[in-house]
């Protein structure tokens, strides 16, 4: 692992809020390319939704940095209502523990290649699919106006949505400020997720491209 801005004197702070906790296939994303940041944030796959819970991790740096005398004036204070929780944290020490026996980042791994493969031959097929990028169980797929790199109008993309709801599944989009991001469907299954799963996710948004 390696620490890539210190010999620059900045801080790197990495969001793991969706990513963290298996989803990318490693224990947290920064994990693929080998990356320690200074300061990480982490929420969702902590507790797997179960109850409220979200974490920040510092180095060690970072935390002696806070550390003195009262008179120093340089502690890190931070109070707040629910801060702590006992009941909390008991539930994402539960949750990491069924992470780790599963084993579930292993799973996100292999059903992530298999995701991932059957999502690129939904590229090949549809001319409305103008990208499709991810890793383990994270993915979007950009629905572009054939023949162009332009965004799907939002209501067909809706349409989409609205047609694998209906067939019992559900899959997300990007909600930005960006509009060619609005254009882009999630699709996140748990970590628990089989191949006949991955199959069914596969074929469902096949059929729903196709109403379009």
């Amino acid at each position: 692992m390696r620490k890539i801005c210190s010999a620059y004197g900045i801080l790197l702070i990495h969001d793991e809020i969706i990513t963290g906790f298996g989803r990318t296939g490693e224990m947290f994303g920064c994990e693929h390319w080998g990356v320690v940041p200074d300061i990480m944030t982490m929420a969702k796959g902590i507790s797997s939704g179960y109850i409220p819970l979200s974490a920040t991790a510092v180095s060690d740096e970072v935390f002696d940095a806070f550390k003195g005398d009262l008179a120093d004036n340089v502690q890190f204070n931070q109070i707040s209502t629910y801060g702590g929780h006992p009941v909390a944290c008991a539930v994402g020490l539960e949750n990491l523990a069924v992470i780790e026996e599963r084993p579930l980042v292993e799973n996100s791994t292999r059903m992530g290649a298999l995701l991932g493969s059957g999502l690129q031959e939904l590229k090949a097929q549809h001319d409305i699919v103008g990208d499709v990028r991810g890793r383990g169980l994270l993915w979007g797929i950009e629905l572009v106006q054939p023949g162009t790199r332009d965004p799907l109008p939002a209501p067909q993309v809706n349409r989409v949505i609205a047609d694998v709801l209906q067939r019992g599944m559900i899959v997300g989009k990007n909600v930005a400020t960006v509009p060619r991001l609005e254009c882009v469907l999630t699709v996140a299954p748990p970590l628990i997720v089989t191949g006949a799963d991955v199959e069914r996710i596969v074929v469902t948004i096949d059929k729903a491209l196709h109403r379009v």
